[in-house]
């Protein structure tokens, strides 16, 4: 059974993987050997073991099954997985980021376990026919050998089925140097990520850098990922997918052993007695016309019922359809009125011209206006057990395109809430949520819900009302304990069809949009009083996407029936399933005054409404319903503690320790300023092998790596320290300073420049600059949190020791404030801060043309430059983070 579950669903995969298939192919031929199973005569017979065959067979097929379970899921798993990740944790890498199982290697494992269980298998099987025992013993007793061989051959296949494009991407990575070296460098990362067609471009940062860096972070994340504890949780998932999929093979199991037992030809092989009948008289082979059906139905229906009602079937033949209808109707919807009809009279009036479309469509899944005997059957073992036939028929001519009608009103309904929840929402997770609501898949939401047509007023009776709502509820009860067990994960049009059954997508649409809708409420829910990562709403987003993804498959194949048919397919569209693929087909434009939210929307009572529960959620929502679970309000860069001598070397090495400075360039208007602000330089260990430098750096938006070269160059009795300085973000991008150093005065300046463009390779230390430059630097021993006393080069020129004891006395009043927490201090810390945050954002707001133009003054454009250059890098670095976090979560305005 573990074995069939599996390969149902696998087959309802589009893009199976080579590697993949090859171990299913493996199992197959494991299970291939259970054929010889019918040549068996006795199986309790009692082996020379001791053990009858099923005895012998019981705990070696449940662990066997157990392991297709596994090895399934972590082909799920994988194929889950995008090219990059996959290739990545197969390239050699320092020891932190070594794997003990890389997915090749696990892959080929499971090929030779399952060739293992072959042999336990057939070694099972001979024991009982005393046949090949002695052969069987000996590969027995190579185990260990053989399966080291068959997992070393499914190696060396695996390397073989490398498509094209994961070549390309492994040659990248080796060219970047592995994996780390590859992650870190960017160009490399870009072109894998147009290579592959991942990264970037799935990315709703505002910040194009910050791209790079969720990609980086991604990957970072997939190396260091724990891959056994991945595939325990995907176990989970995975097993409620084979429960599904298990009760939707005893379903058709049970329908297909009533099928078989029809195996005659024509009419005999029809289960239901009454279309057999029918099938019989009217002399039909395998197909008829569904028009013909229907209106054959009719009459057979009207014939039983005259002979069972003779004066009722006269006034109904003196009466038009319309007439009857009403009449039953007001005779149903008047208790104290003698009912006309007993059982299912009343479902009567459904069985006729007028709903000859509805009822052709419930029987004809293929759309091809013929009716087949499969067909036939299919639809009479789908009946509800305790409802005849007639009343089966009255449902899917009137009572579905009812139901729809209901489910269309509690989508509106829940929609209206989302809208109405979002004025509730934290402010840090707004923009998400309006994002959410913004997608494509609520405009096609809004497209189904505007192209399915209402069901009138009046043409539905109590009984097939009651029957009705007894159906939806049993199939939302089905649908809703299917994605209960896959927690709401829909991550593809097999998971659809796995969750709502077998047949037309049409069919489940309503309530399966209806539950998703429904727990997509309860998420907002949470986003009151959570916050949210930001891909969390997005993660939501994937269900619809693939309900869609269904609904289109379906759409192309009935478009695609309608051609073949020498039919309009838009014509066609108007009215089949009520109209709901219409406004799908083709290119429709979106018109706001074509939205059909709003006209809905002030005819609904959003707080009173038979469907309470879908608007008044449970505030206790549990949070595992989170796919990334509740985050942290802010992360922000670690603060670096500093000192007021932290400048000072006691080694009198002239590299080691603290510098501070800035990389100045020149404005347009012919004045200076600083390049992003004030820069903190650690210098680790004093000078590596061959005058390598390390250490790290701080500026206002975010860490750097140092790396340089230190060359000494003697001319004549004095000695030149030339310095080679590579500054680099987490991002890739650098800047390159190249100076001298001056240990008379501690100073450390020179020439700097960064990247032409976004994709400039990093320059090699020592190589030439080829007089680049984009302006001067300086450096010195000042801490950066006294650089703003610092005194000027022309105050130092008039009056040293004025300048300097103006310098060390700004500099120990700020110290003694810091240490006693002084009120001007924190008030001051405070409202320097407030406005970084304040101007940064407005900055950025015009960076990204998020609003019109001008709005960033040039006076406070000058003082968000003084701040940047005198706030200590660190508490920079902070504020600046706060901004960001606000600016990312700022919700837009039209």
């Amino acid at each position: 059974m573990a074995f069939k579950l599996v390969v149902i669903l696998d087959l309802k995969r589009r893009d199976n993987e080579r590697k993949v298939l090859a171990v299913k192919v493996q199992i197959q031929s494991m299970m291939s050997v259970l054929l010889q199973l019918r040549d068996i005569e006795d199986p309790n017979k009692i082996g020379p073991d001791g053990l009858s065959l099923p005895g012998r067979l019981e705990t070696l097929m449940e662990e066997i099954a157990k392991y297709i379970e596994e090895c399934a899921s972590a082909c799920d798993f994988y194929l889950k997985k995008s090219l990059i990740p996959i290739i990545l944790i197969s390239m050699p890498r320092p020891g932190k980021y070594v794997k003990s199982v890389i997915y090749e290697t696990r892959f080929a494992k499971y090929a030779a376990q399952f060739s293992e269980y072959e042999v336990q298998l057939q070694h099972a099987l001979t024991v009982t026919t005393a046949v090949g025992v002695d052969a069987l013993n000996q590969k027995m007793d190579d185990q260990a050998t053989r399966l080291q061989e068959i997992q070393a051959q499914m190696t060396k296949l695996f390397a073989h089925l490398d498509s094209p494009v994961e070549k390309e991407i492994r040659s990248i990575l080796e060219r970047g140097g592995g994996a780390l070296s590859s992650i870190a460098d960017n160009q490399v990362l870009q072109d894998l990520m147009e290579k592959s067609g991942e990264g970037a471009s799935k990315s709703t940062s505002l910040f194009e850098k910050d791209k790079l860096v969720a990609m980086r972070q991604s990957l970072h994340k997939e190396l260091t990922e724990d891959i056994e504890s991945a595939l325990q949780q995907n176990l989970v998932l995975f097993k409620g997918k084979l429960d599904i999929q298990k009760r939707e093979l005893d379903t058709i199991k049970w329908q297909n052993d009533r099928i078989l037992s029809y195996v005659s030809g024509g009419h005999e092989r029809i289960i239901d007695p009454q279309i057999r009948e029918i099938w019989k008289e009217m002399g039909w082979k395998s197909t008829v016309k569904a028009r013909h059906f229907v209106l054959a139905l009719r009459d057979h229906f009207l014939n039983d019922r005259s002979m069972r009602h003779p004066m009722s079937a006269g006034t109904a033949s003196s009466h038009s359809q319309q007439e009857v209808l009403i009449s039953v109707v007001s005779s149903s919807a008047d208790s104290t009125a003698p009912s006309r009809f007993t059982d299912d009279e009343w479902a009567h009036s459904y069985v006729n011209v007028s709903y000859l479309q509805a009822l052709s469509e419930s029987i004809d899944d293929d759309g091809s206006g013929l009716i087949n005997i499969q067909e036939i059957n299919t639809f009479t073992t789908l009946c509800p057990k305790g409802w005849s036939l007639l009343q089966w028929l009255a449902y899917w001519a009137a009572g579905w395109h009812s139901s729809i009608s209901i489910y269309s009103k509690k989508i509106y309904r829940i929609l209206k809430k989302l809208y109405k929840l979002r004025q509730k929402v934290r402010p840090d997770n707004l923009k998400f949520l309006d994002f959410h609501l913004q997608d494509g898949k609520f405009y096609r939401l809004e497209l189904l819900l505007r192209s399915t047509k209402a069901m009138p007023e009046g043409l539905i009776v109590p009984e097939l009302a009651k029957l009705r709502d007894e159906f939806c509820a049993e199939e939302e009860r089905r649908i809703h304990d299917n994605l209960q067990k896959i927690s709401y994960t829909i991550d593809s049009t097999a998971t659809v069809s796995l969750v709502t059954g077998p047949g037309r997508i049409e069919r489940y649409i309503y309530p399966l949009l209806y539950l998703v809708l429904k727990h997509q409420v309860k998420i907002v829910q949470l986003a009151r009083s959570h916050i949210f990562h930001p891909k969390e709403f997005p993660k939501s987003l994937e269900a619809l996407d693939s309900i869609f993804s269904s609904f289109d498959t379906r759409l192309r194949d009935l478009s695609a029936i309608f051609r073949q048919m020498h039919v309009n397919p838009e014509h066609q569209f108007e009215n089949f399933a009520f109209g709901m693929f219409q406004t799908s087909y083709g290119s429709v434009p979106w018109v706001i005054v074509g939205n059909s939210l709003f006209s809905v929307w002030n005819s609904l009572d959003i707080e009173r409404g038979e469907d309470d529960d879908v608007i008044n959620c449970p505030s206790d929502v549990p949070l595992d319903i989170l796919t990334f679970g509740p985050q942290e309000p802010l992360s922000y860069p670690k603060l670096v503690p500093f000192d007021i001598t932290e400048g000072v070397d006691d080694s009198h090495n002239i590299l080691l320790g603290a510098w501070a400075g800035y990389c100045m360039w020149s404005l347009m208007d012919g004045n200076s300023t600083s390049y992003q602000g004030l820069f903190r330089l650690e210098l680790g260990d004093l000078v590596g092998e061959g005058g390598s430098i390390s250490g790290t750096a701080n500026g206002y938006l975010g860490s750097l790596e140092l790396t340089g070269l230190l060359t000494t160059i003697a001319e004549g009795a004095e000695v030149k320290h030339v310095v080679d300085l590579i500054m680099t973000y987490d991002d890739g991008q650098w800047i390159r300073c190249t100076g001298v150093i001056d240990p008379s005065t501690a100073k450390f300046s020179g020439d700097w420049y960064c990247p032409d463009y976004v994709r400039e390779l990093r320059p090699s230390l020592g190589s030439n600059k080829d007089d680049r430059c984009d302006g001067s630097f300086e450096f010195s021993r000042t801490p950066a949190p006294l650089v703003r006393f610092k005194y000027s080069q022309d105050e130092f020129k008039k009056n040293r020791a004025q300048a300097r004891w103006r310098f060390a006395c700004a500099a120990v009043r700020f110290r003694v404030k810091r240490d006693m927490l002084s009120s001007d201090y924190v008030v001051e810390r405070l409202r320097t801060g407030r406005r970084f945050k304040e101007l940064t954002i407005k900055n950025l707001i015009e960076t990204f043309n998020l609003t019109r133009r001008n709005t960033f003054p040039e006076e406070e454009r000058q003082e968000l430059r003084n701040l940047e250059s005198t706030i200590c890098p660190t508490l920079d670095q902070f504020y600046y983070s706060i901004a960001r976090y606000v600016l990312e979560r700022l919700p837009y305005h039209l």
